[in-house]
């Protein structure tokens, strides 16, 4: 989703569909390159990669939203608007109806209204 229309004014910039990944003293523009450096004993670096092909376009990972500290003399931030858009099926692990759901992100929990006092 592009939530930039809902924030006006807010300094940010498009989200990118590439970049370089530093390891080691040394920038990697795929996974193929840490891979050819670190030969006998390649660390598990491969998911901090954009997908290859046409798998990055699928994302429209432009509709994320980078906010740089020194845009708007703000902290930095990554945002992405994800809309949902069907249930999860059981077998996935979704919560059964009216069941309260607690997000648990970086240590600290974010409990949902009907939780919170």
């Amino acid at each position: 989703v592009d939530a930039r229309d809902a924030l006006p004014g807010l300094a940010c910039r498009p989200g990118v569909s590439g970049w370089k990944v530093w390891h080691r003293g040394q920038w990697h523009g795929d996974w193929a390159s840490v891979q050819d450096r670190f030969r006998r004993k390649c660390p598990n670096l491969e998911s901090l990669f954009p997908p290859g092909g046409d798998g990055v376009a699928d994302l429209h990972l432009d509709r994320c939203l980078r906010l740089m500290p020194h845009d708007a003399n703000q902290g930095g931030f990554f945002v992405a608007v994800i809309e949902k858009t069907a249930p999860h099926p059981e077998q996935a692990g979704a919560l059964p109806a009216g069941a309260a759901e607690v997000c648990v992100t970086e240590g600290a929990a974010v409990l949902p209204a009907s939780l919170s006092t």
